[in-house]
């Protein structure tokens, strides 16, 4: 079997699911690796986390680091400096509902796709260089504009799922 690090996947479905998905697949990943966490949806919620795996959230945290961008540009900083700064340990890179951050009065009909491009080319190029597996997921919202960046995100994807 073909080993998914350097490689970006996707997921899309039910927010719930999915957000619950990839809290439960960086808990068990973080047992073995650095987890860096991405947490676009705002969903990664430490009481969940003590609540469903029984254990202390300050335990159960200590490999996994947790980023929560508000804006698309807040979200391409953060990439590009994780890009000049990632953890030697690191091998997992999640980032969930990365498409609910472009929802912002800041970015404009013009400029989103143009932005998305340039943040997928960052994480691809992070991916690579770091050998790492970057899981994405997307909201569960129908327009337009999710439509069109979820388009990009799946012509740049390695595997694609819907849950």
């Amino acid at each position: 079997m073909e080993t998914e690090f350097g490689k970006i996947i996707g997921m899309e479905g039910d927010k719930a699911t999915v957000n619950t998905i990839l809290i439960s697949l960086s808990m068990k990943l973080q047992r073995k690796t650095k987890v860096l966490f991405i947490d676009a949806a705002n969903c990664f919620n430490p009481s969940f986390v003590q609540m469903n795996y029984r254990q202390s959230t300050k335990l159960m945290l200590d490999n996994i680091s947790i980023a929560r961008p508000f804006t698309a540009l807040q979200m391409e900083r953060l990439i590009t400096k994780l890009k000049q700064n990632i953890p030697h340990d690191a091998k997992v890179l999640i980032i969930s509902s990365i498409d609910e951050v472009f929802y912002d009065n800041e970015i404009g009909d013009l400029e989103y796709v143009y932005i998305f491009k340039k943040m997928l080319i960052e994480l691809e190029i992070l991916t690579e260089k770091y050998n790492l597996t970057t899981i994405i997921s997307f909201s569960d919202k129908k327009d337009e504009r999710r439509e069109e960046l979820l388009g990009v995100a799946i012509r740049k994807a390695a595997f694609w799922s819907k849950v």
